[in-house]
């Protein structure tokens, strides 16, 4: 067992030295061994939520074994991006049939959505696709926690049921006379 020998003057809290013989160091062929790391460890912190490497990096993953749950990636699963284009997609789909439904006599039951469209066709739509793609950025940007693509499938589920009922509603809605 190596012996401490006395602290030094100028001595870092790290740098303690011990006297080992030569058949007890291993690989590290030096002694005494002083500590050189000054700095915190970066491995510490987490991934950082924005990036340099948001778009052109090549992390898809953890990078060890069990590593793949509340960490942020670079790079997105096909699947994954299928589903946040679909839920745009169905979004957009429904703001085009509640005006169509709205042109035929319907209502809208929602108030903010209607406030939006109290501003204008133009504007309510823009505002749907924005918020609804804003949420979904910030999804999938959490793809790996541990609710997020369980949200995923919720959304695009209600998506998928609200335009059935959409199509319903285009099917047993007559349209106004005179058009």
């Amino acid at each position: 067992m190596p012996k401490r020998s006395k602290k030094q003057a100028g001595d870092t809290p790290h740098a303690e030295q011990f006297e080992a013989p030569p058949e007890e160091l291993g690989p590290y062929g030096t002694w005494p061994y002083v500590e050189r790391r000054g700095a915190m460890d970066r491995r510490l912190l987490g991934t950082k939520l924005f990036s340099r490497y948001m778009l052109s990096g090549k992390r898809i993953g953890g990078r060890r074994d069990g590593e793949s749950h509340n960490l942020y990636v670079d790079r997105y699963h096909p699947k994954d991006l299928a589903l946040a284009m679909a839920i745009l997609v169905l979004n957009i789909l429904d703001a085009f049939f509640t005006l169509n439904y709205l042109g035929k006599g319907g209502s809208e039951a929602n108030p903010i959505a209607q406030l939006l469209m109290d501003q204008g066709t133009g504007w309510f739509i823009f505002s749907k696709a924005v918020v609804v793609a804003m949420c979904i950025l910030f999804l999938m940007m959490h793809k790996t926690f541990r609710f997020v693509r369980p949200a995923m499938m919720v959304l695009f589920t209600f998506y998928s049921l609200l335009l059935v009922y959409h199509l319903y509603l285009q099917l047993t809605v007559p349209a106004p006379p005179g058009l």
